[in-house]
């Protein structure tokens, strides 16, 4: 499971692919930034910064989300 959140952020790192593809979903399952933060146990603000790519989603950030979202990480987060 570690070298997969390995090969995922050296993949995802700094790709605006990644956060376009976060938004679609979110907007798509009609979620706010707010109730994707919640899941995430993070303030809206540090969400927000995720989400635009001021700051890195951990792997276990990228895991609550996959399984939230019931996709892979690939479909939520590699180009």
């Amino acid at each position: 499971m570690i070298f997969l959140c390995v090969s995922i952020r050296l993949q995802v790192k700094g790709g605006d692919e990644m956060q376009h593809k976060l938004l679609v979903w979110r907007k798509n399952s009609k979620l706010t930034q707010q109730e994707v933060a919640d899941v995430l146990e993070i303030g809206l603000s540090t969400y927000r910064a995720k989400e635009t790519g001021e700051r890195e989603f951990t792997c276990s950030e990228m895991f609550k989300i996959s399984r939230y979202a019931e996709k892979t990480i690939e479909e939520l987060f590699v180009g």
